[in-house]
């Protein structure tokens, strides 16, 4: 919060809509399931209102675990999903931007498991349409007065687009010209950092 006052943006911690406050919502319009989370602790406590099962869950929910995949941990999601769970994620990112680079992110990790277990995954954050239109609606907002903004030129520009929002790209975190230049997404607007919002609002 202290970072967008820097940045002269105006937010409320109930204004921020995350994958994570989506996931708990889809969750809750579904009962009390129960879950397996793959998240990091951090999150954890968001989930508090669901039960735990690691053995046969109604959802195995897929977030960021970091360093902790390992093939133990991908052969257990693979048998709950043979068992009959269902695979939630919060996202399907490619890759993020580390202090060291680029680094893979989970779409890599549930791509396989939607291959070996021929189930598809229920995508709640970006870039899946549902949550671009959540957010509107907690906005009480048309789509085309509303912008989304994102170093991801797939994920964030191209999602929010898709429907009907402004896309702007920002130069920084994992941002690469190459990609951008690749890619058949054409943002709205390109911006050099964030701290440029203030002047296009």
């Amino acid at each position: 919060m202290e970072k967008l006052e820097r940045l002269g943006l105006d937010a409320h911690r109930d204004e921020i809509f995350t994958a994570v406050s989506a996931t708990v919502e889809y969750l809750q319009q579904r009962g009390k399931p129960s879950v397996y989370l793959l998240v990091r602790d951090s999150v954890r406590a968001c989930f508090s209102d669901f039960k735990h099962n690691d053995e046969n869950p109604d959802f195995v929910v897929i977030g960021d675990i970091g360093a902790s995949w390992d093939y133990e941990t991908l052969n257990r999601v693979f048998n709950m999903l043979m068992n009959g769970s269902k695979l939630i994620c919060m996202h399907r990112n490619k890759y993020f931007q580390a202090e060291e680079g680029l680094r893979m992110d989970i779409g890599a990790f549930v791509a396989a498991l939607e291959y070996v277990s021929d189930k598809k995954a229920i995508v709640i954050g970006k870039p899946a349409p549902a949550f671009f239109q959540m957010v509107l609606s907690s906005l009480g907002l048309p789509a085309q007065k509303v912008a989304i903004v994102g170093d991801d030129i797939e994920s964030d520009v191209g999602g929010g687009q898709a429907v009907g929002m402004q896309g702007i790209l920002v130069k920084t975190g994992k941002y690469r010209e190459e990609i951008a230049r690749k890619s058949s997404v054409q943002p709205d607007q390109l911006i050099e950092s964030i701290a440029a919002l203030a002047d296009i609002l």
